[in-house]
């Protein structure tokens, strides 16, 4: 839960010009900052005897992610869907729907 929220913290503003559906409005920065701390605190009380293995197997799998990420993935992922992706997608979706002989506006409700 910490990754996104810290993520969040560090876009909004610079390349988040506005919240989603969902939001908190200005109390958005303290609830984040808590949460993290929160987290933080956690993730100590965790690590602590006689769970201090937990740290170790944490550290580990950190790393193998990491390397993951730059190994394959990186190069793999586009990033999430923008407009003209959504919209080749969809179009692709009620193809295989006509195809097939389901409604596009009976699926969707409309």
């Amino acid at each position: 839960f910490a990754v996104p929220i810290f993520f969040a913290l560090r876009a909004y503003g610079n390349t988040w010009s506005k919240m989603g559906p969902w939001s908190l409005g200005g109390a958005f920065k303290p609830v984040a900052v808590l949460a993290l701390v929160g987290m933080m605190l956690i993730f100590v009380i965790g690590v602590q005897p006689p769970n201090d293995k937990a740290l170790i197997v944490t550290l580990v799998f950190i790393a193998l992610t990491i390397v993951v990420w730059f190994a394959f993935e990186r190069r793999r992922f586009q990033g999430p869907p923008t407009g003209d992706m959504i919209a080749k997608r969809r179009r692709e979706i009620e193809e295989a729907e006509r195809a097939v002989g389901e409604s596009v506006a009976k699926a969707t409700g409309k």
